[in-house]
């Protein structure tokens, strides 16, 4: 159960620096309990505490993201079974597709670093807008910003990748809208179990999320 698992996560003394507060049915528990009646009212009462800053993060299931926010997943790809972060699988980050697609950008170097990788290199998958976003991130790269760009197995080589690149994890980080992002990565992560349940990777369904 919910409980038993953030029991066994305070016992460790690696994550007791963390204050739990649970949103939902009364339970006997040692946290603090905000009792709620539904989903719903659930989902209004974490945004509520969220907005008056009683909560500084939260982890929930089925809620649909406001504009601005978006998740960065993980993939194992099945050619070189390389990991391979993409940026992003669910949300909206903006409703301009390029200024998304930069943002996006941003946000999956920042995981790749968190993840120990120093200078990222980053793809770009071949759709509306990549070689605008190309232009942006080569004057951010030129202004210091640390990362590198990826070389498509193509023969032509450069940043934007193809679906071979995608196969083979070419990119520490694959830029794309989160529309794609997201068709990606339930293909990568369950195309084993038909769709039903994901078996791979990191950031979408069954599996945990790198953000």
């Amino acid at each position: 159960s919910l409980h038993d698992a953030l029991s066994d996560l305070l016992a460790s003394k690696k994550y007791n620096n963390f204050d739990i507060v649970m949103i939902g049915e009364k339970v006997d528990c040692e946290f603090e309990v905000i009792e709620v009646t539904s989903a719903e009212d659930g989902h209004n009462k974490m945004l509520e505490l969220l907005e008056e800053g009683k909560i500084q993060g939260c982890v929930t299931q089925h809620f649909n993201f406001p504009i601005g926010v978006s998740t960065v997943g993980m993939a194992v790809t099945p050619a070189k079974g390389r990991d391979m972060i993409i940026a992003t699988t669910t949300g909206t980050t903006s409703t301009n597709r390029v200024e998304a697609m930069l943002k996006n950008s941003i946000c999956g170097i920042a995981v790749a670093k968190a993840t120990g990788i120093k200078s990222p290199k980053v793809g770009i998958l071949n759709i509306d807008g990549a070689r605008e976003v190309e232009r942006n991130l080569s004057e951010l790269k030129k202004s210091g910003y640390n990362f590198e760009f990826a070389d498509s197995l193509r023969a032509d080589g450069g940043p934007m990748m193809r679906g071979n690149d995608v196969l083979a994890g070419t990119p520490d980080v694959l830029v794309c809208d989160s529309l794609t992002g997201n068709l990606l990565i339930k293909m990568l992560s369950s195309y084993t179990t038909g769709g039903d349940y994901e078996t791979s990777g990191y950031g979408y369904g069954d599996r945990k999320s790198v953000v």
